[in-house]
């Protein structure tokens, strides 16, 4: 890669900034599909302006710096922070301090060995800091990345939910089919309303039957109250013209006994 080229165009390809940010080609890939990452075509591939590269940088530091010294290591980290170098001259001066009383005899055995101990405390002490905050470096870039792989999450899901609102959208009819649609349930609406309108009319007629039948229902009892009656009288006409028959044969029995006996 030519470092100088970079610094002039401030591109990169896909695969470079891959390295820079850590992740994957397929996922640079998918974000600039997604319209998340802007890019450039390139051939068959990509071209991403440095501005645009997701990328968080302290604000002390460079950002362009930080973008070379990721893309020349091995592993795309950003290599570990060291002594600056006038720490590093001022213990050079203090090692040199520390032979020279030495070599020239004005320091006691003791002594020397109490400012080696100093110097090697304080450089333990160096060490253990940068080794914090390394850590704490460490652990807020997995809290970092954990984070943008839920966003990421989210952002897959939420593309699924709007491909499948799409498809249900695609389901729906068009707009003439709705219009027809709602002529047809106008028709249906209507075609009802003169349906109700004629059950009145026939529930009308079907009281004005019920009552005509209960009229008759009525007639029909009064008619067979009469009959039983007439069938009454009929009865005791008959009973009556029997008694009346009895009564007669037996008269007609004593006259012919009369005219026969004499007596």
């Amino acid at each position: 890669m030519d470092i100088g080229t970079h610094m002039a165009e401030a591109q990169y390809s896909l695969a470079e900034v891959a390295k820079i940010t850590g992740k994957s080609e397929k996922t640079i890939s998918r974000w600039i599909k997604s319209g998340k990452l802007p890019a450039i075509r390139h051939g068959t591939g990509y071209l991403i302006s440095e501005e645009d590269i997701p990328l968080r940088v302290d604000p002390t530091l460079d950002r362009h710096s930080v973008i070379q010294q990721r893309l020349l290591s091995p592993d795309g980290s950003e290599p570990l922070p060291t002594a600056s170098s006038e720490s590093r001259q001022v213990d050079l001066n203090q090692i040199m301090n520390v032979a020279g009383l030495i070599a020239g005899g004005q320091a006691d055995r003791k002594n020397c060995f109490d400012n080696i101990n100093l110097m090697f405390q304080k450089h333990q002490a160096e060490v253990e800091k940068i080794i914090r905050e390394q850590n704490e470096l460490a652990e807020k870039y997995a809290r970092a990345t954990y984070k943008i792989g839920q966003l990421e999450e989210r952002n897959r899901l939420l593309e699924e939910q709007n491909l499948k609102l799409d498809r249900k959208m695609g389901l729906l009819p068009p707009p003439e089919q709705w219009n027809a649609t709602r002529q047809e349930v106008d028709r249906l609406r209507d075609s009802l309303q003169q349906a109700q309108v004629t059950e009145s009319s026939y529930e009308q007629k079907l009281r004005e039957l019920e009552q005509q039948m209960r009229q008759a229902e009525s007639d029909n009892r009064r008619l067979e109250d009469e009959k039983r009656r007439a069938e009454d009288e009929r009865r005791q006409i008959e009973a009556e013209h029997q008694q009346v028959k009895v009564e007669l044969d037996s008269e007609r029995k004593k006259s012919i006994w009369k005219r026969l006996f004499g007596g």
